[in-house]
């Protein structure tokens, strides 16, 4: 293109037309300066086709060497091509006559296979007919292998390829094959049923293998599962059906009853079924039960337990809803209902164990079974709460009134009556509703600590105020209340300990009302007491004639009868009063045994004067509580009484002074010293009153460090004044107190 000049580019084109190009020159009218052009055009190549001819001049005469050798090749490979399609054409003929031969052979031989595998399969038919015929004839021993054969007829009658179908000698056998199919079916399908119902372990075995071998076994477990579960729902629509008369609540529950039999019968026949298909071996001898339920999937007795409890719940709800006779009667008669139930899972689980299987009923079961009756649960409980709130409420009508003796009989009778109808059915019930009656209870001891006078009332020994009768009456009524619950619900009870917290909180305020009475009655009476203080034991005044009572131990011997009279005796006599009455005789022993050994100078003839005191005082206390009950307070005294006879060289080695009190022995010896050896009220510039309230506060090493104190400043005196011997008293003391404060460090 470069060899053109600019006008003549067109013709170094691919697409150049010649005869467009012609045209368009006569056209235009300039031939010939197109010739010319041309002609010039010509010229130059000429000129440069031979320049370059004389440039490449040896370049040109080589390649004209290589074309004549690459035509030589080329001739040579022509020639061998030429060779190659006659070897290929005298091949082709020799292989495709064989060829034909092979396929036509080998269609042959196909059809004469197809023969064959089709008279085998014919052959293998009618023996198995035959074989059916014999097994048929051996009756319900041979119904398995029969089964076996029905089911394997059965597969080559349906086998798409080689179809069996149009055969005559087949087809004339298909027909009672058929029948015999349907009758073994039959057979076994009554066995199953009749196995299951006598729970015949040898008849579901059978009836089960010959499903398994008829490749009906999953079905035909589900269609007696279903039917097992129809008879269930029907039991369950029986016995809810109306019932509208009253006298007709018997029939509810007879029809309660039935039900638990025949739900009980089908659980039964379910595990059985399940038990059986455990045991039953397969032909490739895994066990039936793994052909139905895979592993980590719900057994066959918890799909239809999970399935009866959901319709028996559904029903309940149902039947809770519509407020008729029924509802009502399993409502206000829960505990009966319920313990229908739980006395057929006992029964259920009897037979499990009675036959020693592995299939027991878990706790998710049985919950689920008893879950059924949650609604009726829970609506016997609003019913059973409301029933003790009315007859609480009926206790209680005014605001500041004190409850009846009566109302509060009614009311225990109904809390009672509540646990026990609970307690009859289970002990799950028993203590839901010894719960609901807990917080009655603990309402009721609110109520009381709420309705106590609180109002201080002067105490008068010989006449009960209405503040204390008050008091009194609130004690006998939460007394009453007490005592006859721990009398009908042992501590050995289940229903004790779930009553044990309101019960403690009624003690609780039991002993709030009589707390602060028996503290005025035993301040009283210890005033009584410090009246021996105001006495004369000494020698010098002390009459001969002491057969007769001090004045103070007639006014104690008073004090207590009017107390007694007017305030112990209108108490209710139960524990907590034997326990208040123990404390107080106690309290007053020891009171008695302290005073009696401060009591100073105390002569020979003060002595018997005391012990007469003595005997006369456990002559009150005993009115008021049996001494043999009072422990080792009356130990005490008892001891005192021999004990303030002793000879000073006596003392160190008598056995009363182990029974005492540190103290009191102490306080008698400091008794028999001279005057000079003081007392610590007498050392501190107290009353007797004072140093007597100190010493409750106080223990016994206390004590005996304020009478060291005491000792000491004797010793002291004794030294200031240069004396040369301590009195006897002082060293006994001293000897004493090691071993006393030993024996009794704490009181």
């Amino acid at each position: 293109m470069e060899l053109l000049p600019t006008e003549l580019q067109s013709f170094g084109e691919r697409d150049f037309n010649k005869i467009a190009f012609t045209s368009q020159a006569i056209k235009s009218g300039q031939i010939n300066e197109n010739l010319s052009i041309l002609s010039s055009s010509l010229n130059s190549l000429d000129k440069e086709l031979n320049s370059q001819v004389s440039l490449h001049h040896e370049e040109l005469l080589q390649q004209v060497n290589n074309v004549k050798d690459l035509e030589s090749m080329l001739n040579t490979i022509q020639s061998g091509v030429d060779k190659l399609h006659s070897n290929v054409s005298k091949i082709s003929k020799e292989i495709k006559g064989p060829t034909a031969i092979i396929s036509e052979k080998t269609k042959q031989l196909g059809r004469i296979q197809e023969t064959s595998d089709l008279l085998r399969k014919i052959n293998r038919f009618l023996l198995l007919a035959g074989k059916l015929k014999g097994h048929l004839q051996g009756g319900n021993r041979e119904l398995s292998k029969a089964a076996q054969c029905l089911h394997e007829l059965e597969m080559l009658r349906k086998e798409s390829t080689l179809s069996l179908g149009g055969i005559q000698i087949v087809d004339s056998e298909v027909r009672w094959i058929l029948k015999a199919n349907e009758d073994v079916t039959n057979i076994s399908s009554r066995m199953l049923i009749q196995g299951l119902e006598t729970q015949n372990q040898m008849e579901v075995s059978s009836a089960l293998q010959v499903f398994y071998n008829l490749g009906m076994l999953r079905s035909k477990v589900d269609a007696s599962m279903a039917m097992i579960g129809d008879r269930l729902s029907k039991a369950i629509s029986n016995t809810f059906s109306p019932l509208n008369n009253e006298e007709n609540r018997s029939h509810v529950w007879t029809r309660i009853e039935k039900l638990m039999d025949t739900l009980h019968v089908c659980c039964i026949q379910i595990w059985h079924l399940q038990r059986v298909l455990s045991k039953t071996k397969s032909t490739n001898h895994s066990f039936l039960i793994d052909e139905l339920v895979k592993q980590n999937q719900p057994s066959i007795v918890q799909i239809f337990w999970r399935d009866f409890t959901l319709k028996l719940t559904q029903r309940f709800q149902s039947s809770l809803s519509s407020g008729s006779f029924i509802e009502n009667t399993f409502s206000t008669e829960f505990p009966k209902l319920n313990r229908f139930f739980h006395d057929f899972l006992k029964r259920l689980q009897n037979h499990y164990e009675m036959k020693q299987s592995k299939t027991n009923l878990s706790l998710e079961d049985q919950n689920l079974f008893l879950n059924s009756l949650q609604q009726y649960r829970q609506s016997f409980q609003k019913k059973s709460f409301s029933r003790m709130t009315e007859f609480y409420n009926k206790v209680f009508i005014g605001h500041n009134t004190l409850p009846t003796m009566e109302d509060n009989i009614k009311l225990l009778d109904c809390i009672c009556e509540e646990i026990e109808n609970a307690q009859s059915s289970t002990e799950e019930l028993g203590i839901i509703i010894a719960k609901l009656a807990s917080e009655i209870i603990h309402h009721f001891a609110t109520k009381i600590e709420s309705l106590i006078a609180t109002t201080e009332a002067v105490f008068n020994p010989e006449l009960c105020s209405p503040y204390h009768s008050r008091n009194i009456k609130l004690f006998n009524l939460a007394c009453h209340f007490h005592f006859t619950l721990t009398s009908i619900f042992p501590s050995s009870s289940y229903v004790r300990d779930h009553l044990s917290q309101s019960l403690a909180h009624l003690e609780q305020s039991a002993f709030s009302i009589i707390n602060p009475l028996f503290s005025k009655l035993t301040n009283h009476l210890e005033q009584s007491i410090l009246a021996i203080h105001k006495e004369d034991f000494d020698d010098s005044s002390v009459s001969k004639q002491v057969q007769t009572c001090s004045p103070y131990i007639k006014n104690i011997q008073t004090q207590i009868y009017n107390v007694y009279t007017h305030y112990i005796s209108k108490l209710t006599n139960g524990v907590w009063l034997k326990q208040k009455l123990n404390q107080l005789g106690q309290r007053l022993l020891k009171y008695f045994l302290r005073h009696a050994t401060l009591i100073r100078p105390l002569g020979e003839s003060g002595k018997l004067k005391l012990t007469a005191d003595m005997a006369q005082f456990e002559l009150a206390v005993a009115t008021i509580q049996p001494l043999n009950t009072l422990g080792s307070a009356y130990q005490e005294l008892r001891a005192l009484r021999s004990f303030v006879f002793k000879e000073l060289d006596q003392i160190p080695n008598c056995s009363e002074k182990d029974i005492l009190p540190p103290s009191s022995v102490f306080h008698h010896l400091f008794s028999r010293a001279p005057s000079s050896l003081l007392l610590p009220h007498q050392l501190h510039k107290w009353n007797i009153a004072q140093y007597s309230d100190w010493m409750d506060q106080h223990t016994e090493n206390q004590i005996w460090n304020l009478l060291k104190e005491c000792l000491d400043s004797y010793a002291s005196q004794v030294n200031a004044k240069g004396e040369k011997q301590f009195t006897p008293i002082y060293p006994i003391i001293l000897d004493l107190a090691p071993n006393l404060l030993k024996q009794k460090p704490v009181e």
